[in-house]
């Protein structure tokens, strides 16, 4: 390769050099002799980092069919400021045989931040009707970030993917429910229970929770999920929309009562009902859900909670409703 000094001139300026030099030797852009081609057309190394190497790769064919090419040099008809931010890293001379091809690794390694890094790289073959390949190359070379691959947070390297105070994005931490610690892992928030929790919903319950405890996280969430601005609300036209809010709450205050009382019985029909009311599957499903809201599912969560205590308590089970489907 040779590495001779070209003094440096303007981007506008190497162009019209590349275009004079094309006329003389009688060759057209992308269509060079009938036994060589390429690939890509060019090259274009965008904002790459003061001192990184990127690699990109040229990939000469034979389209000759019968007669083998050497290609026997490498030469820089141009290259950027004298640094020779660009060297390919495949020896020269080697043989391609008709339809044969060779992948040429390029690097380019800017040593300062500048615009465009320009190079022509002058590729010569010993076939006796081909003109060399005057292949051009720009390069843009960018300072560092000096966090990289983390972010800058107010002056501070961070690590979005894993950090709770700063999950996804900078400000944005991670809410810890009770008994719970915060984790945030891809950019995504969760928790994990304390010893003798267990994750219920968006919340940790004690291992193990009696009928009960399930029963009051239920009646909990069901009035906080009524406060403004609230994330469930009635569904339905007009005021059957309240209507059908109220009968949800009904059902399961007295469902809690018959829970208190030993009547399971009882409480498993009104939470049954109430489920196939709330289970997301309307106008699919029968009956038409009775709620709406993003809070519906995790109301709906502790409402299968209870149930299933209660499956484990009642001689004859109560299990899961199966829901009715339109025909």
């Amino acid at each position: 390769m040779n590495n001779t000094h070209v003094a440096p001139a303007s981007v506008s300026g190497c162009r019209i050099a590349l275009v004079l030099a094309i006329l003389l030797l009688g060759v057209t852009p992308g269509a060079l002799a009938q036994d060589m081609s390429w690939e890509p057309e060019s090259m274009f190394f965008e904002n790459t980092p003061i001192g990184t190497t990127e690699t990109r790769t040229l990939t000469l064919t034979n389209i000759d069919k019968a007669v083998p090419m050497g290609i026997d040099g490498f030469e820089w008809d141009y290259n950027h400021m004298g640094t020779y931010a660009y060297e390919p890293d495949r020896p020269i001379p080697t043989i391609l045989l008709p339809g044969e091809s060779v992948e040429i690794d390029i690097r380019f390694t800017p040593v300062e931040a500048f615009t465009f890094a320009s190079a022509i790289l002058n590729v010569t073959n010993t076939s006796a009707n081909a003109s060399p390949l005057l292949y051009w190359l720009d390069g843009m070379g960018v300072e560092a970030d000096p966090c990289s691959p983390f972010t800058d947070c107010s002056g501070t390297c961070i690590d979005l993917q894993n950090d709770v105070n700063n999950c996804g994005s900078c400000g944005n931490a991670c809410p810890t429910p009770a008994n719970a610690s915060a984790t945030c892992e891809s950019a995504n928030c969760s928790f994990v229970c304390n010893a003798g929790y267990e994750p219920l919903g968006d919340e940790c319950i004690p291992s193990g929770a009696s009928i009960v405890g399930l029963t009051n996280l239920l009646i909990n969430y069901w009035f906080a999920a009524l406060e403004e601005p609230p994330t469930i609300v009635g569904f339905g036209p007009g005021e059957s929309a309240v209507h059908r809010r109220d009968a949800i709450e009904n059902m399961l205050l007295n469902a809690r009562e018959y829970v208190f009382t030993g009547v399971y019985d009882h409480a498993c029909g009104l939470l049954r009902s109430a489920y196939l009311k709330m289970d997301g599957g309307y106008p699919f499903v029968l009956p038409p859900d009775f709620v709406a809201g993003e809070g519906v599912a995790g109301l709906a969560e502790r409402v299968e909670a209870v149930i299933e205590e209660l499956d484990g308590l009642m001689p004859d089970g109560c299990p899961l409703p199966e829901p009715k489907t339109k025909p």
